[in-house]
Order: structure tokens, then C-alpha cells, then sequence
């Protein structure tokens, strides 16, 4: 069992201040255990293994699974914050997580509208690594990039829907009315 969080604040999308990240916290203790058990052991953002800059996927399921969860903080990969956040609904299908992210423009203020744009992401449930293999340019040498993909649509995205139907599972990301 696990809980995927997501920080952002909607209210405040050009805010570049706050350091967001999605979280998963794994419910271990009553996980594997045939009666439930209280959780004894508050969860804290600093026993979560950071994933951010680390793909190897060996060492992301040995460190991940030793850990109570992970988290992925919001930043480009050369480290830096710009005020990505999570603005939308996380998605768990298939062992996958599925969620959009809203980047504020480089020179977005509050009196000068600006639209930014929005990156669709695609990890796994188990250990955070990249999961769709559209976005992976080589497997052997795995990147931050790998974990998601820039949308073309500028703005905040709608995030991600499942529709199940009779023949198949449709996966609905980032569309627009």
C-alpha cells in the first residue's frame, strides 16, 4: 500500500519560492501483515529516499525498498529550483505513477500574466525510475528528462484520467476542452 502526494500550490501557480516534490509513502508495517498494526514510527519528508538524481535502477530499488518511500523534488536537471509544482491529480495505474506538473514562465510576475507550461510524468509505483518508454532516449544512460515529457499545450494541463472499457485500458494525458 502506498500514498502518492503531490505539492504545488493552485492558488499560487508563479510562486518560485517553495521547493515542491511528489512523495510516496509506503504503508510497510500493515503492508505485508495478515492483522493491521498501528504505525508506531511517524513518516518524515527526511526518512523519504531522494530519487531526484539517481537512475540507476538497482541502486533506486535497493535504497527505495529500504526506505519508508521516496520523493522527487521538483527541479531541472542542472539542480535548480524554478517553482515547478504539482498542480493536478497523481494517477496509480499498472505500477505506474501518472502526473503533470506546471512550470511559471522564466519571467512571470503577478501583474503580467503568463501562461508557462506544463511536463506529463510516467514513473514507477515500485522505485520512482522512468517508465515510458517514449520518453527514454537510452536506456543504458537514464536521465531526469526519461521521466517525463513537455507538453505542447502552454498553461496549466488537466493531468491524467483512466477510462476502462470493455476491450481495453485508455490512458487520457493532459487533454484540453
Amino acid at each position: 500500500m502506498a500514498v502518492v502526494v503531490g505539492t504545488g500550490s493552485r492558488s499560487r501557480p508563479l510562486n518560485k519560492e517553495i521547493n515542491d516534490a511528489l512523495v510516496v509513502f509506503k504503508d510497510k508495517e500493515n503492508y505485508y501483515s495478515v492483522t493491521p498494526q498501528p504505525i508506531t514510527t511517524p513518516l518524515k519528508m527526511a526518512d523519504m529516499y531522494d530519487i531526484t538524481n539517481v537512475f540507476n535502477k538497482e541502486t533506486l530499488n535497493t535504497n527505495v525498498t529500504k526506505s519508508v518511500g521516496f520523493k522527487l523534488m521538483m527541479k531541472e536537471p542542472n539542480g535548480v529550483f524554478v517553482g515547478e509544482k504539482i498542480l493536478s491529480e497523481q494517477v496509480v495505474y499498472d505500477n505506474k505513477i501518472l502526473f503533470s506538473s506546471y512550470v511559471p514562465d522564466a519571467y512571470s510576475t503577478r501583474c503580467f500574466p503568463i501562461e508557462g507550461y506544463s511536463r506529463t510524468y510516467q514513473i514507477s509505483l515500485f522505485d520512482g525510475s522512468p517508465t515510458d518508454s517514449d520518453n527514454i532516449k537510452d536506456p543504458s544512460n537514464l536521465k531526469q528528462e526519461d521521466r517525463y515529457s513537455t507538453n505542447t499545450l502552454p498553461g496549466i494541463a488537466a493531468g491524467s484520467k483512466i477510462i476502462y472499457t470493455e476491450d481495453k485500458v485508455i490512458e487520457l494525458v493532459n487533454t484540453k476542452a
